[in-house]
C-alpha cells in the first residue's frame, strides 16, 4: 500500500478548513475516493436531546462527514493511498 505521509492531527486540521479529497483502501481491498469535511458549518445539526452513543476510541480511526452523501464515513489512517488535498 502506498500510504500517504500525513499525520492524523494534520488531516483533522485540514478537514476543519474545508472539503478534502481522500483516497483510501476499504477492507474489501477496493479503493474509495470521497470528498469529506469536519468544517463546522458543513456538518449536520445535532439534536441536543438525542442521547449520544458511547464509543470506545480507536487509534488511527477517523470519522468524517461526506456532504454530497449527507452521511458519515470512517477509515483508518493507514488505509490512505494518496496525500489528502483541500478542494
Amino acid at each position: 500500500m502506498n500510504q500517504a505521509k500525513i499525520t492524523e492531527d494534520a488531516l483533522r486540521k485540514l478537514l476543519t478548513e474545508g472539503v478534502v479529497k481522500i483516497v483510501f483502501e476499504k477492507k474489501d481491498k477496493t479503493h474509495r475516493t470521497i470528498e469529506a469535511t469536519l468544517q463546522a458549518d458543513l456538518l449536520p445539526v445535532v439534536d441536543p436531546d438525542k442521547p449520544k452513543r458511547a464509543r470506545k476510541p480507536s487509534p488511527g480511526l477517523l470519522t468524517v462527514f461526506v456532504p454530497e452523501l449527507k452521511s458519515w464515513r470512517s477509515f483508518h489512517m493507514d488505509q490512505l493511498l494518496e496525500q489528502p488535498t483541500l478542494l
